[in-house]
């Protein structure tokens, strides 16, 4: 049974022997990052160094343990000293998320800022981009505009971090197509994959956090909330919720929502998961809410949240631990989503998909700190989204009071606390 939770307050969702469990797979996936070969390991958040001193940030402070403060110093000295050889710009694989990290780990660890703070080239080199007009590349969340926009919000008040948000701000609008069901983003042929170009030859209207709508609108509203550009922020965002809820799927469906839609009006049910899916759009409607202050569309978020969080398990499309489209990410935004709401049934989805989490994980097995790697493209196991490393944060966030802002790069946070 779920207990009640007191909101505005971060509550362990587990406790006793699971919450025990938690914490041991933890400690056991930084200790496998420590054994990882330097010459391996990148500087991304997504898969390498900064990714590595989240961790272990959240470890420390979580668990009063010196050591893993000194390794997120460590790792976010990497990571920085990755930026030389010029990486993309991105949240997950480039500079915004180095200097999201670097942002983050100095303000929760009390770091000497001064000595680990890249944000200032790496404002540089963002605003180089913004100026671009007509903007050509991603607008996403994982590697676009989007992205810019969590890193941007991470580094206010500076005035660099605003001047650089008010550009996303300013190329999203651009970008925005304004239709009679409200206001979307068009990803181009250009910008997808092989797969997915063959199923929308013309491109299509993505309807993941990952790479749509809902990971904009969040961001949007998110600004708006923080006095950046608001009044456009605003109506934008407001226009994506209303489009992004008349997109759903009848109740036949096995989803709410489609992976995307295409111009001709096709579209396919979405697998259950943070990237793509009612759960992570449900966050990112309920982020837009508590930042505009709509509580009709709070009412929405949960509804579409529980019917998630209920769906049985061989219809989610399931079949890993990774917070990107596995458990662990389900377990997290149903967490999140518990905290903000105190829905029970949505409280009782998380606690599932944490024990199927556990399930995952095979002690002294698997491909990296006990978890198997079923795919290729998932490198060596560690990475934060589709990896160890985005697992343990999950499983510390469920086994520990310690509130998980590491989500924030997810937009999974209903304010940027």
């Amino acid at each position: 049974m779920i207990r009640p939770v007191e909101r505005g307050r971060w509550t362990a969702l587990l406790s006793g022997p699971a919450a025990a469990k938690a914490v041991t797979v933890a400690v056991e996936v930084a200790e496998a990052v420590e054994a990882l070969p330097p010459a391996d390991v990148g500087p991304s958040l997504c898969d390498g160094a900064a990714g590595f001193a989240v961790l272990n940030a959240y470890l420390a402070l979580a668990l009063d343990d010196a050591a893993a403060a000194e390794r997120a110093e460590t790792w976010l000295r990497r990571a920085m000293a990755g930026l030389r050889v010029r990486p993309r710009a991105g949240l997950f694989a480039g500079v915004a998320g180095v200097g999201w990290a670097a942002s983050h780990v100095t303000r929760l660890l009390g770091l000497e800022a001064k000595s680990l703070d890249p944000t200032t080239h790496i404002n540089r080199a963002l605003m180089t981009r913004l100026a671009r007009s007509p903007w050509c590349a991603p607008f996403d969340l994982v590697s676009g505009l989007a992205g810019y926009g969590v890193y941007a919000l991470q580094c206010l008040p500076t005035p660099g971090a605003r001047e650089c948000l008010e550009g996303v701000v300013r190329q999203l609008g651009e970008l925005a197509i304004h239709t009679p069901e409200g206001v979307t983003w068009h990803t181009g042929p250009e910008l997808l994959r092989d797969h997915q170009r063959r199923q929308s030859p013309d491109g299509h209207h993505n309807l993941g956090v990952a790479h749509g709508v809902p990971g904009v609108l969040a961001v949007l509203a998110l600004s708006a909330a923080a006095g950046v550009a608001r009044p456009q922020a605003a109506v934008m965002a407001s226009g994506a919720v209303d489009w992004l809820l008349a997109q759903r799927l009848d109740d036949t469906s096995p989803s709410r929502l489609p992976y995307w839609l295409n111009t001709d009006g096709f579209t396919v049910p979405a697998r259950t998961a943070w990237c793509y899916g009612d759960a992570g759009a449900a966050m990112a409607v309920l982020v837009a809410a508590r930042s505009l202050g709509v509580t009709a569309w709070e009412a929405e978020a949960t509804v579409l949240a529980r019917a998630a969080a209920v769906r049985a398990p061989e219809d989610t499309g399931v079949t890993d631990a990774w917070l990107c489209h596995g458990s662990a990410g389900l377990a997290h935004v149903f967490n999140r989503m518990w905290q903000a709401t105190g829905d029970g049934q949505i409280g009782e989805g998380s606690r599932f998909w944490f024990m199927r989490t556990f399930d995952f994980h095979k002690p002294g097995g698997g491909d990296f700190a006990g978890y198997p790697k079923p795919d290729p493209w998932d490198g060596d196991g560690s990475s934060l989204l589709t990896g160890a490393t985005g697992v343990a944060l999950a499983l510390l966030a469920a086994a520990t009071a310690m509130p998980p802002s590491w989500d924030r790069t997810l937009l999974a946070s209903p304010i940027f606390e």
